[in-house]
Formats: structure tokens, C-alpha cells, sequence
């Protein structure tokens, strides 16, 4: 039975980690073969909307000598704000995979607007640019921000988002997302563990504290966007409510230092 509290009791682990099944840079099994170099003992693999990358590394996870906990980043919306719910030890039922083919079908549709917004504002980009960025199936805002710098548009990927894809620029589309409720909801009946992600990017402590109200078991207390402030309050709060407590690096590529993330005892 997974024990996640347990886990977050001892040093050498990291809950928050993405692949190229959704927008990170490593693929399952480089991750996890880097995880290993870094000698940790529990990681969870995350992908955004998708289980696609940890199933792939659940394959190989028991040649290697570290426990992996099957994990998901839901996307929902709570308020008309981005909300991002966190799944541990989920089941890939049949109920959560339908849910992610509606996902996935949106995340479609979403980079079919951004297209011809981008093209009306100048940016000549089509599916075939974006998709040559891609590893997996799931298409993330960074593979569009990656198509836009490769032609010549932006420096780079935080060019490219600040100037065209970011939430308040000219040409993002929002994404058609479940309710948090909802993402809650499926966790559950997937046997999982429902968490709130990095509560500091919410910007809105009132809303965190609803957030907690709607069914979820944990708040995650450590990430590398932190400060040692936050870490103390989040840790209250998990205390007030008796729920878990979770912390990751939210790996993407190497420069977010896979099982850093600055929590203290």
C-alpha cells in the first residue's frame, strides 16, 4: 500500500517529475536512469494529462533500485483559474484513460487555434513544426514555443512564451480543462491520492484554502519555487487539515535539479 507520508519523511525523494510524454526534456527512461545516478530512493513521474510516461517506466522500474509511484498532473480550472491537481498511486481504469482521451482531444484543438492566431499575428508556423518538436503524443505549450524559436520568431522558450503563448498574450488559447472538482473526483476512482500542486503559483492563499475543502488529501509543501516562508505556512495548513504532505522538483530538463527542491525538516 502506498504510504506517502512515509516517503516524505526521509531524504532522497522526489514527487514532481515530467518526461517527454507530456513537456519534459528526458524520456522515461533516461529520467529514470538519472534518478538512480542522483541516488534517490522514491520518485513519481507526472506528466501532464497523461499516464503514458509513467506506464513506460513502470515497465522497467523493478531492473532498476528505486520505487516508482504511478502519478498524473491533472489540468482543471476552479473560478476561472488554472489549477493543477496532482494524482499519486492512480490505476490506469478505463474511467481516468476516457477522461485523458478528452484531454488530449482539447490540447488538439487548443494548438489548432493558437496556429491560426500566431499566423494572423505573423508567426508562419504549422502542426508539422510543432510536432517535430515532440517526443510523445500530448501537445504542451513549450513544443509550440519551441516551434516558434526553431523559425526564427522568438531567442528562445521563454521568448517565445512571453511574447506569444503566455496566459495574457495576444495569441494563447486557454485550455478546455475539467473542473477541479472534477480532477479530484477522477484521482479518486482511480485509487489515487488527489494533491494540490506548487499552491505559491495560485498568488491566492483564500482560494488554496477552498481548494483544500473540495477533497484533496495533500498540498504540496515543497518545490523549487518555495521560499522557506512557504514551506512553513503550506506545512500548517497540511497540519490544520490532517493532510498529506508532498514535495518535487517539478522536473522538466536538467536546470531544475532533480531531487533539489529546498524542503526542510
Amino acid at each position: 500500500m502506498l504510504d506517502i507520508a512515509a516517503v516524505t519523511k526521509e531524504e532522497g525523494f522526489d514527487l514532481h517529475l515530467h518526461t517527454t510524454a507530456s513537456d519534459g526534456e528526458l524520456t522515461p527512461l533516461e529520467l529514470m536512469q538519472y534518478a538512480v545516478e542522483k541516488r534517490l530512493k522514491t520518485i513519481s513521474i507526472t506528466d501532464h494529462d497523461t499516464i503514458n510516461g509513467v506506464e513506460e517506466a513502470y515497465s522497467i522500474s523493478h531492473n532498476l533500485p528505486i520505487q516508482l509511484i504511478r502519478g498524473i498532473e491533472l489540468s482543471s480550472s476552479y473560478k476561472d483559474r488554472r489549477i493543477d491537481i496532482l494524482g499519486y498511486g492512480i490505476h490506469p481504469t478505463n474511467h481516468l484513460k476516457k477522461k485523458l482521451e478528452l484531454i488530449f482531444e482539447n490540447r488538439l484543438d487548443r494548438a489548432n487555434k493558437m496556429l491560426k492566431l500566431l499566423n494572423s499575428y505573423g508567426v508562419h508556423i504549422n502542426m508539422r513544426d510543432i510536432r517535430k518538436q515532440m517526443v510523445g503524443e500530448l501537445i504542451c505549450r513549450p513544443h509550440i514555443a519551441m516551434a516558434i524559436v526553431e523559425k526564427g520568431y522568438a531567442s528562445c522558450k521563454i521568448d517565445a512564451f512571453r511574447r506569444y503563448i503566455s496566459d495574457d498574450s495576444p495569441t494563447h488559447v486557454p485550455l478546455d480543462t475539467m473542473s477541479a472538482e472534477e480532477a479530484i473526483a477522477t484521482i479518486h476512482e482511480a485509487g489515487g491520492h488527489a494533491v494540490l500542486a506548487h499552491p505559491r503559483l495560485i498568488k491566492d492563499d483564500q482560494l488554496v484554502l477552498e481548494l483544500l475543502h473540495l477533497g484533496l488529501d495533500g498540498i504540496e509543501v515543497w518545490h523549487r519555487r518555495h521560499t522557506s516562508k512557504d514551506v512553513k505556512k503550506y506545512k500548517r495548513m497540511a497540519k490544520k487539515y490532517e493532510i498529506l504532505q508532498t514535495g518535487g522538483s517539478d522536473f522538466h530538463t536538467y536546470a531544475h535539479y532533480l531531487g533539489e527542491f529546498g524542503y526542510k525538516r
